[in-house]
């Protein structure tokens, strides 16, 4: 058995088998699924051909047979079958930038990508050349139809929801990541549309699912999650107090582990996702809202029905809209990058004794696609404190809504500049 099974991965190793967390996934339809013992038996003949010896004394043979259930399960059971295919620790559906070891920012090939262990499907294509301005003008025509409460804090966190889930891979290992909940006055003030305006560009769909009553049925669906690698939950409508344990726990959790369901077998793998709620009326467990960033809308008219929208904001639209936003994604990036190596440079020359300015001869090229990291990303310190938090620069958990204000506001004009009129 375990010849045979070295041979069939060997051989299988660049058609589409996986392996995450422990487990021999198939790509089906722009998802990985586990792939049970009978779909394997089918599965493996559109690539092999079965045979069986028929007498062990005679060279005699049973070609184009299925192999059984119990060869099935003992293949895909078998450490030297897994050894041999390629292990997948994230499934992106566009193409994201990523951090390499020799300091270098790129975006993600489509295919397989060994260094980072990352599967690309390039379900959409979008310039990586965007301008700065154009990007801005993206952004802000994307999130113009959303009354924020508190202006510009709000606003930041929306941001950094979107441009985080974007860029997952420039932290650095183990970072954590935030819990948003989006806030309202009122229904219909726009909570899961601007949730979607932030999910839908980067995984092209919007999650659906609400917080269950029971806590171990909160841990299930937290287990169930980070066993398919998935990179958003989402819990809509919450209209009581929000309080778990199990979902403070794995949103402070960079390993989740928990028994599999109907199993007796612990699953231990890393927590890729970042969670999102929107909430009308409903308070705010101390733990969790420690861990949460928080965006607050407002409603302006008596019912939701007054209020006149310039184009709908729905999943055709977002859907339509998915290469602009990406490639001002990758836009404010590149920008954010630039500017950290003319600091570095400002700082180099003034360390030998040169000028205090940077001359105009000096400046970095427009680079597109790759430059080189001037520096190590900073490290996040404080899980409360990352507004942006893949730039780690701002703190909207401050004792006041003004020095909240203030702080996001910094936090913009760091990564977009004091003059890019977000």
């Amino acid at each position: 058995m375990s010849q045979t099974a070295a041979a069939l991965g060997q051989y299988l190793a660049d058609k589409s088998l996986f392996v995450r967390n422990g487990e021999i996934v198939e790509l089906d339809s722009n998802e990985l699924r586990v792939i049970s013992p009978q779909t394997f038996r089918t599965w493996v003949e559109r690539y092999v051909v079965c045979y069986r010896k028929r007498e062990p004394r005679y060279n005699s043979y049973d070609v184009d047979i299925t192999m059984t259930d119990n060869e099935a399960s003992g293949i895909l059971a078998s450490p030297q079958f897994a050894e041999k295919l390629r292990l997948v620790v994230r499934l992106n559906l566009c193409r994201q930038p990523v951090l390499r070891t020799d300091g270098m920012i790129e975006l993600l090939p489509d295919g397989y990508d060994f260094p980072s262990k990352t599967l690309t499907i390039g379900t959409v294509s979008y310039p990586p050349d965007m301008p700065l301005d154009a990007a801005v003008e993206t952004i802000n025509d994307l999130f113009s139809e959303f009354r924020f409460a508190d202006g510009e804090r709000s606003k930041a966190v929306a941001i950094a929801a979107l441009v985080g889930l974007y860029s997952p891979q420039l932290l650095p290992e183990g970072s954590l990541r935030p819990c948003f909940i989006f806030t309202k006055n009122a229904e219909g003030a726009g909570a899961t549309t601007l949730v979607a305006c932030a999910v839908v560009p980067v995984i092209g769909k919007v999650p659906t699912g609400v917080k269950p009553k029971d806590e171990d049925e909160m841990r299930k669906r937290l287990t169930a999650a980070v066993r398919e690698g998935r990179s958003v939950i989402l819990l809509d409508n919450q209209k009581q107090r929000l309080s778990s344990a199990s979902l403070e726990g794995f949103i402070s959790a960079t390993t989740w582990e928990d028994r599999v369901l109907g199993r007796i077998q612990t699953i231990s793998a890393p927590n890729l996702a970042t969670v999102f709620v929107t909430a009308n009326g409903c308070t705010v467990d101390p733990d969790m809202r420690r861990r949460s960033l928080f965006v607050e809308l407002h409603l302006d008219t008596e019912r939701a029905e007054d209020r006149h929208f310039r184009r709908p904001i729905d999943l055709p639209t977002l859907l339509a809209l998915r290469p602009k936003i990406l490639a001002a994604c990758w836009s404010f990036i590149r920008h954010w990058r630039r500017r950290a190596r003319c600091r570095r440079l400002v700082r180099t020359r003034r360390s030998r004794g040169g000028p205090r300015s940077l001359a105009a001869s000096s400046r970095p090229p427009d680079m597109d696609v790759r430059w080189t990291l001037p520096c190590a990303l900073p490290r996040p310190t404080k899980l409360a404190s990352r507004c942006a938090f893949w730039l780690g620069r701002c703190n909207p958990t401050g004792s006041t809504s003004s020095q909240r204000s203030l702080s996001c506001a910094v936090t913009t004009n760091v990564l977009f500049g004091s003059r890019a009129g977000i």
